[in-house]
């Protein structure tokens, strides 16, 4: 069982067995990449929105490269910097 477990989580371990419904305990690594990868994108947009509202001006554009090299661009975060 996870520690911070969701109901819609839970739900996705649960398949039909002879014995009626049994709880899948194995590893669920595609679901953890999954989790990763958009909390690195959300940690990076969250990023952009700061530097652009407080107007910190930080070159992030490194940060978003690694998270698009990481992920693929495939719905990576855009950079919003001004040249």
């Amino acid at each position: 069982m996870q520690i911070h477990s969701t109901r819609a989580g839970l739900d996705a371990r649960l398949h039909a067995a002879e014995q009626g419904i049994a709880f899948a305990h194995e590893p669920q690594p595609e679901h953890a990449d999954y989790a990763v990868k958009w909390a690195h994108v959300l940690i990076i947009k969250l990023l952009l929105a700061l530097n652009e509202y407080f107007g910190w001006h930080l070159d992030l554009s490194s940060a978003v490269q690694d998270a698009q090299e990481c992920w693929g661009n495939k719905r990576a975060p855009k950079s919003r910097l001004r040249a």
